[in-house]
């Protein structure tokens, strides 16, 4: 144990620049993928495990530690950096297969518009799910309580979206609301649920794969419920209706309100789903 505290210090940079090293070269060398199949949601929505799966089945190459690059989203929300010049930057994840990256959602059309032969496929979870997973990353793990311990977090700094609103559920509800807003602004981006994906991944990403034309290559019985994403430390997203649990029903019924016509449109208020129907492809 001494002789790590006394090694980890000399060894840490020399790893931090090897990576950085490997990064430069990656992007020097890439070329860029012009049917990149984009896996894009509102973070916290299963976009790692359905990208992960997706690749592993059809023998594909996945990119879905997005890193820094996305950290450009206000930037080019705002205009201050074009979408081209992120791409060009960081070529090495754009030139492979498939891509998840939930907070491209902000830019969504703008990255739509620069390589308008990517494949996007939207990938929506019932936004009172996404909340609560959303406060427990930001709570640190903590599901006791959705009292905001931190209202700096960057999934609540959203004057750059547009959202003026200081209530931080609400807040993170009209996050919820820009994300598909977007998503419906792009053109032919495929719309699914993550609930539909929890209740039989393997048809789900085999289906998947044949709307997009993929090769249905390798067997992945054995991965389907292993965790995916890394982000977080130990925070893993959870199944279906988490919200009924850590929710008082206050909170649930104004996330339902701000929320209702992206809830009504893909299912997630049962009391009207018969009148309003499902959507499938398109949203409703």
């Amino acid at each position: 144990m001494i002789a790590y505290y006394i090694i980890a210090p000399m060894v840490r940079p020399a790893i931090r620049v090897g990576k950085w090293v490997l990064t430069a070269y990656r992007n020097a060398t890439s070329t860029v993928n012009p049917r990149l199949i984009l896996i894009v949601a509102h973070p916290r929505s299963g976009t790692t495990a359905v990208a992960t799966l997706l690749a592993k089945h059809c023998g594909l190459r996945a990119f879905t530690q997005t890193g820094p690059w996305t950290r450009a989203d206000a930037d080019i929300v705002t205009g201050r950096r074009t979408m081209a010049e992120v791409i060009a930057r960081n070529r090495y994840p754009f030139s492979l297969d498939i891509m998840s990256a939930a907070d491209a959602g902000s830019f969504l059309p703008q990255m739509k518009a620069a390589l308008p032969e990517m494949r996007v496929v939207f990938l929506l979870r019932d936004p009172r799910d996404v909340i609560c997973s959303v406060l427990e990353r930001i709570n640190k793990g903590d599901t006791s309580t959705i009292v905001v311990s931190d209202l700096d977090y960057r999934y609540l700094q959203t004057d750059w979206l547009g959202i003026i609103e200081q209530d931080p559920i609400r807040k993170l509800a009209l996050r919820w609301n820009k994300w598909l807003e977007l998503a419906k602004s792009a053109d032919g981006v495929l719309f699914r649920r993550y609930e539909d994906f929890l209740e039989d991944k393997r048809k789900f990403i085999s289906d998947l794969a044949d709307h997009l034309g993929l090769p249905s290559r390798f067997d992945i019985s054995g991965e389907m419920d292993r965790q995916m994403s890394k982000h977080g430390g130990d925070i893993r997203i959870r199944g279906a209706g988490r919200w009924e649990e850590m929710l008082p029903t206050a909170t649930a019924r104004l996330i339902e309100a701000t929320c209702r016509d992206g809830m009504l449109a893909f299912g997630y208020l049962a009391d009207e789903r018969a009148s309003s129907g499902r959507a499938d492809d398109t949203p409703g």
